[in-house]
């Protein structure tokens, strides 16, 4: 199946656009947008595209045992991020559709839903990663007021906020201007192509800091120009302890160091995880 798809395909920027990321249907399989079969694990992934400062970019609404959930989070998740592109709409106009269409792929495969999950658990699963793409365009907004980045800050993972009186100045800790929270950025190879990844939105920007490091330790190490800001994990805390004490903050706002680590642990997996799957899925 893979050699067919592979024959006379090519990803240009108005395939890219129009979100028509597809796999081919099997006998009596739909062939809905945005949902991606993994040939090695039969699971499917669902793919949205969307546009951020200017650049069309790949981006996942989680993976699926049904095609049919696959192809609703597409469109869900798509939906958040301001609809559909002129050649990709929605693979079910309501709800209805969906639940139908997810009964007679359970029925017609021959799956329990204790291999599937329940209707109402899966609106949930998909409603919380719609809920994820929102709040992750509402930051990427927050930040973008007033920054800029060159193609050499984005490849070198130079991305940093200009440091305020006696602050700091880390690698891939950016600080919003309209909220005050710091986003924690790395950036990564996928297929030939660099692309910025969120590691997480920290009130402390060592925690931002820390958070970039431990993702990008996860990810393969650190370009040439960026290496760690923290060699050890008794820096971070030294470090961690005196911003907290410099802004006068609380653990109340910022959170325990303990809480931090496993948070950003969290992040770490999840990063390695996208990873593993993107691995399966490319073979």
């Amino acid at each position: 199946r893979s050699n067919d798809e592979n024959e006379g395909e090519s990803a240009d920027d108005e395939s890219l656009v129009s979100d028509q990321v597809e796999s081919l249907p099997g006998v009596g399989e739909p062939n809905y947008t945005g949902a991606v079969k993994s040939h090695k694990s039969g699971v499917y992934r669902s793919l949205i595209y969307d546009k951020n400062n200017g650049v069309w970019g790949q981006k996942s609404a989680g993976v699926y045992t049904l095609k049919a959930d696959a192809a609703h989070a597409r469109d869900e998740c798509s939906r958040e991020l301001g609809g559909f592109p002129a050649k990709g709409g929605p693979n079910f106009n309501t709800v209805e559709e969906y639940k139908i269409a997810r009964a007679r792929e359970i029925e017609a495969r021959g799956l329990s839903l204790k291999e599937v999950g329940t209707l109402s658990e899966m609106i949930a699963q998909i409603q919380e990663k719609r809920n994820e793409h929102g709040e992750s365009r509402q930051r990427s907004n927050d930040e973008n007021e007033g920054e800029s980045a060159d193609d050499e800050s984005l490849v070198s993972d130079q991305v940093e906020s200009l440091p305020g009186v006696g602050e700091p100045n880390y690698t891939g800790a950016v600080k919003s201007h309209k909220s005050g929270v710091y986003r924690s950025l790395i950036y990564d190879k996928n297929n030939g192509v660099w692309g910025q990844k969120s590691a997480g939105v920290y009130t402390l920007k060592a925690d931002a800091a820390h958070a970039r490091d431990e993702c990008s330790r996860e990810l393969g190490g650190f370009p040439a120009k960026g290496g760690p800001n923290f060699n050890t994990v008794e820096e971070y805390k030294i470090a961690r302890a005196r911003e907290i004490e410099a802004r006068g903050l609380s653990l109340k706002e910022v959170g325990t160091l303990s809480e931090m680590i496993a948070q950003i642990q969290e992040k770490r997996n999840e990063h390695g995880e996208s990873r593993q799957r993107s691995n399966d899925e490319n073979e």
